[in-house]
């Protein structure tokens, strides 16, 4: 047995379809689900991608519920899911639980923080490959076919896709930045005479920062100036007027310093008294002078109103506020830079996109040759394992095309195919069955298994079309990859079950008049009856119960020999 990183330890599925409360806890190595046709294996693998971020049919929502929810709980996580959810901001820890529901509620959460559904795929795509009729699928489109290459390629490739994207993206600025000089010479100095116009305008009402927030306080405080100076006036008549405050003020003191030499906190009050003096005589004179200020011409409220009429006519013009003017200011002077001089700029930018065509070419051309010769390892490795999943007389070939430039290189990959002698080889999608392409689909994972970093892979009825022999070595390469990493199958073939190192069986029950969706983890002699059950006979039959008995101790005695390895 080994241990898993990013291992899948439980999955809680609640109200999807035919289920209501259903938890399962995987095992290491190879866990296999099997039981009839429609007591809901499919509706688990389909569970389980929801929560990893696929799609979810909301018909599947249990008769009489509003909402289905499911988690899935990861134990010992690895480096790279680690580095994702310190990316995202989200709380990281040696586990991690995922959460999502749909229907009444739709919600997506990581270790307990509400997230969206990209952040959710992002750390979900560092877990868990499903694969499935959709894989099928996607190994058919040409695009993916030059991406399986690459993976099988290693860093040196990673390496040089990394320099062409970069090289790639730098084409395009230039051809950008030579689209933006472009137009012939009328239409250049029919833009450079609008942009001088512009650059003229705002420079000519020499706007300062914050000029206009300045200007609207100073108009609001005219047009309020009656308010503030009756106000005033009442202030200076409360303080100052006929009981004449500071005077009343000024007597009590010389009565307080009159008798102080009698009792010294006569001589403290007045002094307080003096300072209150002071004070009220200084607020006097601000007061004062804040009504002369309140003393303007019409002319000049005429001019700051016409002011700030400018100023709002460059900001409808040139942007919505000050800022905005002012940066559209640089850029239009940048502009103006560009066209006086681009033909210089313009030469610079010819050069600089010519020699980042000839570094592209190059590390095109580089990463050719290496997909080249990874692409005969392939192909070797390919045939020998179709070889092994009897399809001897296959004959597959990865054939390459050059194409214009691409953000990943030049090259177009076609996977060629051919099942039988004599058979010509043609583009993979237009020549497979669907028997055929399982096993295909099969051979490249149990090629490439080694060099992706997913630690669960999930296998939903790949076998399909297969039986007999093939479907021996079918779970004998299960098992094998199953030996360094997490492998969950749903199955109908008694070879992959009796190779089950976690057997569940999935059954449908009728309780309470409702049929329900239960999942039960066999032991061995259950095992033995459900491979009996698959071989099509029933555990009464003393031949049928020696042979599931014999393809068990077959699978052990293969698991065995395995670890002696």
């Amino acid at each position: 047995m080994f241990y898993n990183k990013n291992m899948l330890n439980q999955l809680v599925i609640e109200n999807v379809a035919l289920i209501d409360k259903l938890k399962i806890d995987f095992g290491f190595n190879f866990n296999v689900l099997s039981g009839e046709t429609g007591a809901g294996k499919s509706i688990i693998i389909d569970s389980l991608s929801f929560v990893l971020g696929g799609k979810f049919d909301k018909n599947l929502i249990r008769s009489g519920e509003k909402t289905a929810c499911v988690s899935a709980f990861f134990s010992d996580i690895k480096s790279e899911t680690k580095q994702t959810l310190e990316n995202l901001g989200i709380q990281e820890d040696d586990s991690l639980v995922l959460f999502r529901s749909a229907g009444e509620k739709n919600i997506c959460k990581i270790n307990g923080e509400n997230v969206t559904l990209s952040m959710l795929l992002s750390v979900a795509s560092t877990l868990v490959d499903i694969h499935g009729q959709n894989e099928n699928q996607r190994i058919l489109n040409c695009k993916n076919q030059l991406e399986i290459i690459d993976g099988f390629c290693g860093d040196e490739a990673k390496k040089l896709k990394q320099q062409l994207e970069k090289t790639y993206t730098r084409i395009s600025e230039i051809e950008q930045s030579l689209q933006n000089l472009g137009g012939n010479k009328l239409e250049q100095e029919r833009k450079l005479d609008f942009l001088k116009f512009e650059v003229k305008e705002i420079e000519d009402a020499k706007i300062k920062e914050n000029e206009d927030e300045a200007l609207s306080e100073q108009k609001a405080k005219m047009l309020a100036s009656e308010k503030i100076s009756s106000n005033i006036a009442q202030a200076f008549e409360n303080l100052n007027g006929q009981f004449n405050l500071s005077g009343a003020i000024s007597e009590a003191i010389s009565h307080l310093f009159a008798v102080s030499s009698f009792d010294s906190k006569l001589d403290e009050l007045a002094s307080r008294l003096k300072s209150c003096k002071i004070e009220l005589n200084d607020i006097l004179d601000e007061l004062d002078k804040v009504r002369e200020s309140l003393d303007f011409s019409q002319f000049e409220f005429d001019k700051i109103d016409a002011r700030l009429d400018k100023i709002k006519s460059l900001k409808k013009k040139y942007g919505p506020n000050l800022e905005d003017v002012f940066a559209f200011l640089e850029k239009a002077k940048q502009e103006i830079n560009e066209i006086e001089n681009s033909e210089e700029i313009t030469r610079k930018l010819e050069n600089e996109k010519q020699a980042q065509i000839e570094k592209f070419n190059q590390l095109a051309e580089n990463l050719s040759q290496i997909r080249k010769k990874a692409a005969l390892s392939f192909e070797s490795k390919v045939c020998c394992e179709l070889n092994d999943l009897a399809m001897k007389n296959a004959k597959f070939q990865v054939s390459f095309e050059k194409v214009s430039m691409q953000k990943n290189g030049t090259d177009k990959v076609t996977f060629l195919f051919s099942a039988n002698s004599g058979q010509e080889l043609k583009p993979l999608g237009k020549i497979i069955s669907g028997g055929e392409m399982s096993r295909f689909c099969l051979a490249i994972k149990n090629i490439t298994f080694a060099s992706d970093n997913i630690e669960t892979m999930v296998f939903d009825e790949v076998d399909t079309g297969i039986s007999g022999k093939v479907a021996e070595v079918v779970a004998e390469k299960m098992v094998k990859i199953s030996r360094s990493k997490q492998v969950l199958a749903i199955t109908h073939l008694p070879q992959i079950v009796a190779m089950a190192d976690s057997n569940f069986f999935i059954e449908k029950q009728l309780v309470d008049g409702k049929t329900k969706t239960f999942v039960k983890l066999l032991d061995e002699q259950g095992q033995i009856g459900e491979v009996a059950r698959l071989i099509g006979s029933n555990m009464a039959s003393e031949h049928a119960a020696l042979h599931a008995t014999d393809l068990v101790k077959f699978g052990q005695n293969f698991k065995n020999n395995l670890k002696q390895e």
